[in-house]
């Protein structure tokens, strides 16, 4: 059952993600909830919300792997590094229900080519 979850969610969201840039879930939610800087990130992204009923935040690989979930009561900001390169999605939740996400680059690697 999370399996098709997973499915279903990095679909919905690489889909609307490609669109505009900011997965809104909800209809009448507000672009300005959420803010993600530094993105696309060469070392941390710090998330900042203006939402009171978020209390998680969940971090879904492009692969579609869940990462440990991160509670947030009575936060407004988390700060994430040490992410290795690639696509993630952050999904805000308020008591197990999806609310907002958002798709983050992380870019660490510096490519350096020898001729």
């Amino acid at each position: 059952m999370k399996a098709l979850l997973t499915t279903i969610l990095l679909t919905s969201f690489i889909t609307i993600c490609s669109t505009n840039n900011f997965a809104q879930v909800k209809a009448n939610t507000p672009f300005s909830l959420i803010r993600v800087y530094e993105n696309p990130s060469r070392q941390s992204i710090t998330a900042a919300w203006n939402d009171d009923r978020i209390d998680e935040v969940e971090i879904l690989t492009a692969n579609g792997v869940f990462m440990p979930s991160i509670p947030v009561f009575n936060a407004r900001e988390i700060h994430l590094d040490k992410l290795e390169d690639g696509t993630y999605y952050l999904i805000f939740n308020s008591k197990g229900e999806m609310l907002h996400s958002k798709m983050i680059i992380v870019e660490n690697s510096n490519m350096i080519s020898k001729i």
